[in-house]
């Protein structure tokens, strides 16, 4: 808190301030090279200390991890935000909302707190609407008035959230519904991959269980 508290203490437009964070397994040992390697994924690894200067693309695509060391000028929030419609993906919502609120974010590049993985995570839940929630988030951005760069974005996101859908669905043996979904995929943004996807859909269950499991052991 002593990093993160002087940004909203000094800077009146700012709403949120952010870090970086240490990953560490479920024994609590710091992991050294996937966190540098999330960094470097992440795209903080661009930024400097400071405001950031694209507040929504950069949360658009993940560069803000709202809930990894963060915390936020609780004036700008808004309690029609959080529904359950964004329940799995609130942390996500919550850093595109503050970015558009108008107000500023501010990034700092220290790990200032640990974030522990294991197998019994919400990330590693398998669920066939587990994306359903991220669908949602990019849906509702499209309907608000966001330039051409950002609204491209979006449907690139939207694209790719319908494909996870329709290969958890495929995965749980709901062929209608991932046929749909890889269809809206394709639709958003066209591409080889989503067509695979409507193909797979066709081919028998066992065939499917086979293919994921070379993916798995690739």
């Amino acid at each position: 808190l002593k990093k993160l508290l002087p940004p909203l203490q000094t800077i009146a437009q700012c709403v949120v301030s952010f870090a970086e964070h240490w990953l560490m397994d479920s024994m609590g040992r710091i992991l050294v090279k996937e966190s540098e390697d999330n960094t470097r994924a992440s795209g903080r690894v661009k930024l400097s200390r400071g405001i950031v200067a694209s507040p929504f693309m950069s949360a658009l695509q993940g560069v803000v991890p709202f809930v990894m060391g963060s915390i936020f000028r609780l004036s700008a929030y808004q309690k029609t935000w959080l529904t359950a419609d964004v329940a799995g993906a609130y942390d996500y919502w919550l850093a595109l909302r503050f970015s558009r609120s108008g107000g500023e974010l501010y990034f700092i590049p220290e790990r200032v707190m640990r974030w522990r993985t294991h197998a019994n995570s919400e990330t590693a839940r398998q669920d066939p609407e587990k994306a359903r929630c991220v669908v949602h988030i990019f849906r509702n951005l499209l309907e608000e008035d966001i330039l051409v760069p950002e609204r491209a974005l979006v449907k690139d996101r939207l694209s790719r959230a319908f494909f996870t859908l329709g290969r958890d669905h495929l995965n749980f043996n709901k062929r209608a519904s991932a046929r749909r979904s890889f269809w809206l995929s394709y639709k958003n943004c066209p591409s080889f991959r989503s067509l695979a996807g409507v193909v797979l859909t066709c081919l028998p269950h066992g065939f499917v269980e086979a293919f994921y499991r070379q993916l798995r052991n690739a």
